[in-house]
């Protein structure tokens, strides 16, 4: 008993002389301090006055030691969100990163279809007569059978166009056409002619019923052999005559009077200058190469420039104003005295011949082989 009481005593002492001094910690040090140190003081004297006893009370005064476990609250799960963090701006960097090889590409890319632009580009139509260019397409194969435009590359060879009655207005763009070597645009509404000029290579050349005025545009043509303007507005050969290729030359139903530019001509072989104002045919008497010549409806009086016209087949003079058929039996007298050929075609009808003409002269022409026809020719019953 009295052990107990002696420890006991101890004890109390111990925890009183304990408490006394946390009171002097406590003036010395803050607060927090003196809590941490207070309990491990305790618990050292505890343990050196009785390590054995009261086992349980030890555990119940070091609960104010726990209690410093705020430091917990620093939060473990704080790391795993500054990695949350960390990964985002990790991505947000390796995003942009990854975007940044192709953002080059892009303006390669653009720079690229800035070269390519030019290139890209399609070439303009080369017609703009929608009818000439309907009228071309049946020549070009690769378009024949779309609506494509037509372009210069398309006509840079071709060598035949014809397109006839198809109301063309404007030749603009067969100029593209650098091989065409025949071109018929018969019975159409063309007045200029300028975008052929620079054909060279143009052998035949239809302008039939148009409304042609001027000739010029064709003046350097001088590959043409075939022309035929029938139906025109000229009145102007001049452009013609440098054009000495020419062997068939069709000038009918315009308003022509100067045969001067024709007597360049020599390889004519074929001249129609009917329906037009001819008085003087001076200029084409020397046409030696005549086989056909076409003057019905003209002015002409004489046929005296075409006695030496020795190689004409066919001679057409209806509806002027010939008297005398002298010059044509000249001619045919020596046509048979040389062994040529008398069977030629004349016809004179409409004319105010002599009786002479009708009778004598007509009567002799006949005989040495010539075909005749004084009058037209009456309708078959």
């Amino acid at each position: 008993m009295l052990r107990l009481l002696l420890t006991a005593t101890l004890a109390v002492i111990v925890v009183t002389t304990a408490r006394a001094d946390e009171k002097k910690a406590e003036n010395k040090t803050p607060s927090t301090s003196a809590e941490n140190k207070a309990p491990a003081k305790a618990e050292v004297k505890k343990t050196d006055a009785k390590p054995a006893a009261k086992k349980d009370e030890a555990p119940k005064k070091a609960k104010p030691t726990k209690k410093a476990e705020p430091k917990k609250e620093e939060k473990k799960p704080a790391p795993p969100k500054k990695k949350d963090d960390a990964k985002k701006k990790a991505d947000a960097k390796a995003k942009p990163k990854t975007a940044k090889p192709k953002e080059p590409a892009k303006k390669d890319e653009k720079k690229v279809a800035k070269k390519e632009k030019p290139k890209s580009k399609p070439p303009a139509p080369a017609f703009k007569d929608k009818n000439l260019e309907a009228a071309v397409r049946k020549y070009v194969f690769a378009k024949r059978n779309n609506t494509q435009p037509i372009v210069a590359e398309d006509v840079r060879n071709l060598s035949t166009i014809v397109a006839k009655g198809a109301k063309i207005k404007s030749l603009a763009g067969l100029e593209h056409c650098k091989s065409l070597a025949l071109l018929d645009i018969a019975n159409n509404e063309v007045s200029d002619l300028t975008p052929i000029k620079g054909l060279d290579r143009i052998q035949s050349l239809t302008l039939e019923n148009n409304k042609v005025t001027d000739l010029k545009p064709i003046e350097g043509l001088k590959r043409l052999q075939f022309l035929d303007i029938t139906g025109n507005d000229v009145n102007d050969l001049t452009p013609l005559a440098k054009l000495t290729a020419l062997n068939s030359l069709y000038l009918a139903d315009n308003k022509i009077e100067n045969l001067g530019p024709l007597a360049s001509l020599k390889r004519l072989w074929s001249l129609d200058l009917s329906g037009n104002q001819v008085a003087d045919l001076g200029p084409i008497g020397g046409l030696d190469h005549l086989m056909s010549l076409n003057l019905s409806g003209n002015r002409v009086e004489s046929l005296a420039p075409l006695a030496k016209l020795l190689d004409l087949n066919r001679l057409h003079v209806d509806n002027n104003k010939i008297q005398d058929l002298g010059p044509i039996v000249s001619m045919t007298r020596t046509r048979d005295k040389e062994g040529m050929f008398t069977g030629w075609q004349v016809t004179v009808v409409g004319n105010p011949l002599t009786p002479d003409a009708k009778g004598k002269q007509a009567k002799e022409l006949k005989a040495l082989g010539a075909r005749l026809s004084l009058e037209a020719d009456k309708p078959k019953k």
